[in-house]
C-alpha cells in the first residue's frame, strides 16, 4: 500500500523479480479492502497514505484477526513512526532514502518476515500439540526439576500445573520399584538417551496406578544434554482387560471357582510342598446326587443356580489355604493342605455334606440336593494329580450307592 505510484511500480518490480506475486493499492481503504477479499503472505505498507495512514491500517487490520507480518516503510527521520507500528504489531520496518537503497533489501526483509511467520506458527503448533496431547508429558531441566507439563499430565496424575514446577519426578514414586529398577533407568538414560518401559507411580489422591513411559534425553547442537522429557500414558485399564482375560482362562464362568487348569497348577505346586515338609494332602472329588432330574424338572437357569449355591457353601466350609474347583457339570473336587490324618478330612467331608443338605430355594421352592464325596490322600493313595483324581472318583462312585455320604480310597 502506496500512495507513491512511481516508488509502488519500482517495489512491484523488485519483488515479482524475487518470485513473488504482487498487488497494489494506492491508499489505506482500498488496502483494506484488497486484503480482505485477497489471500496475501505479507503486507508492505507506507505510512503517509490517504484516508487512513499506515499506523491506522495495523490497526484496523488487528480488528480482523490475526496479523500477516506486516513491513512498515517509512521516511528518513521516521523512525519513531516505525516504532509505533511495531508496537501494533507490525513485523520489520524499512527507512525510504533518496537513492533507492531500501528497494535492494526489500526482498530480503519479506524473505525473513516470511520466515519468522512461520517459525512462529510451527512453534504456535507445537504448543497445541502439547497441550492437547492425549499422552501426559513432563520436561525437566537437567537437574530433573519439572519446568513444563501438558494437560494430559495434570489430568492423570492429580497435581495441578502449579504444584508440580520446580518439583522433581521422585513426588510421583510409587515405591513399589527397588532402587536398582531406577539405577537401571538412569543408566539407560545416559549411555543410550533414552529409557522407556512400565512403571508404577502414585496418584496425588495416594492410588498406585501403572504406566508406560517413554524417557528421552534432549540435547542441544553439540550434543549436550539440555533437558529430559518423559511421555507416559495411564495402562490401568490394559492391566484390568489382562486380569480379566487371566481370570476367564482359570476360573468357571458360572461359578467363579478355579477351573481344572488352574485347580491342575494349585496341586501340583501343593505336592510339590509337601513332598518337601512330609505332609499329607487330601483330594476329594464331590457329585451332585440326581443332578440331571433338577434340571429336566425345574430347567437350566434352576440348575445353574444350584451350582452356584453349591460353589459358595463349599467354600464356606474351607480354610483359606485350600481350593474348591469346578471340573465340569455338578463334579466339584477340593484339594485340603497340610492335614494330619484321615480324621481331619473326615470332619471336612462331613461338614459339607451338612451344609449341602439344607434346603435350596429353586424357582421360589426349597429343594433338598444331597451328595456323595470321595477322597484320596497323598502319598498313601497316589504322588500325582492324575491318579489321586482316579482314585478319589472311585471312592465317590462307591460313595454315590448309599448317597449322600463320602468314602475313603482303599
Amino acid at each position: 500500500m502506496d500512495d507513491d505510484e512511481g516508488l509502488a511500480r519500482l517495489c512491484v518490480k523488485k519483488l515479482t523479480r524475487a518470485g513473488y506475486s504482487v498487488d497494489h493499492a494506492l491508499d489505506g481503504e482500498k488496502g483494506l479492502s484488497a486484503y480482505q477479499t485477497g489471500n496475501y503472505d505479507v503486507i508492505i505498507l507506507d505510512h503517509n497514505m490517504p484516508v487512513y495512514d499506515g499506523l491506522e491500517v495495523i490497526r484496523r487490520l488487528g480488528t480482523l484477526g490475526s496479523l500477516p507480518p506486516i513491513i512498515m516503510v517509512t521516511g528518513a527521520g521516521n523512525e519513531r513512526i516505525a516504532v509505533e507500528a511495531m508496537r501494533l504489531g507490525a513485523r520489520d520496518y524499512l527507512v525510504k532514502d533518496v537513492e533507492g537503497g531500501y528497494l535492494e533489501l526489500l526482498p530480503t526483509v519479506v524473505e525473513r518476515a516470511l520466515h519468522q511467520q512461520n517459525i512462529e506458527e510451527h512453534m504456535r503448533l507445537s504448543a497445541k500439540v502439547f497441550a492437547n496431547a492425549a499422552e501426559g508429558i513432563m520436561v525437566t531441566d537437567t537437574q530433573t526439576r519439572i519446568i513444563s507439563v501438558n494437560n494430559a499430565f495434570t489430568k492423570i496424575t492429580g497435581y495441578t500445573t502449579e504444584e508440580i514446577l520446580d518439583q522433581n519426578p521422585r513426588l510421583l514414586n510409587s515405591g513399589l520399584h527397588i532402587p536398582e529398577f531406577y539405577e537401571a533407568m538412569w543408566t539407560s538414560l545416559t549411555e543410550t538417551g533414552e529409557w522407556q518401559g512400565e512403571i508404577w507411580n502414585r496418584h496425588k489422591n495416594g492410588t498406585a496406578y501403572p504406566l508406560w513411559l517413554t524417557i528421552s534425553a534432549i540435547k542441544d547442537e553439540q550434543g549436550k544434554t539440555t533437558n529430559y522429557m518423559g511421555i507416559f500414558i495411564d495402562i490401568t485399564s490394559n492391566k484390568q482387560a489382562e486380569e480379566r482375560l487371566r481370570y476367564q482362562a482359570t476360573h468357571d464362568p458360572l461359578t467363579n471357582l478355579p477351573n481344572r487348569n488352574l485347580f491342575q497348577d494349585r496341586v501340583n505346586q501343593t505336592l510339590a510342598l509337601a513332598g518337601r515338609s512330609k505332609k499329607q494332602v487330601a483330594v476329594m472329588m464331590l457329585d451332585l446326587d440326581h443332578f440331571k432330574q433338577i434340571n429336566d424338572t425345574l430347567g437350566h437357569a434352576a440348575g445353574d443356580l444350584l451350582l452356584k449355591e453349591t460353589a459358595k457353601r463349599l467354600m464356606s466350609c474351607m480354610r483359606d489355604c485350600d481350593t474348591a474347583a469346578r471340573l465340569g457339570g455338578d463334579e466339584f473336587t477340593v484339594l485340603l493342605t497340610e492335614i494330619s490324618d484321615s480324621q481331619d478330612v473326615a470332619l471336612v467331608a462331613q461338614r459339607i455334606l451338612n451344609e449341602l443338605t439344607k434346603p435350596f430355594i429353586l424357582n421360589k421352592q426349597a429343594h433338598t440336593v444331597t451328595a456323595s464325596i470321595g477322597i484320596s490322600l497323598y502319598p498313601a493313595h497316589g504322588n500325582n494329580l492324575e491318579t489321586l483324581l482316579k482314585n478319589a472318583d472311585e471312592a465317590m462312585y462307591r460313595a454315590k450307592k448309599q448317597r449322600n455320604c463320602y468314602q475313603l480310597f482303599t
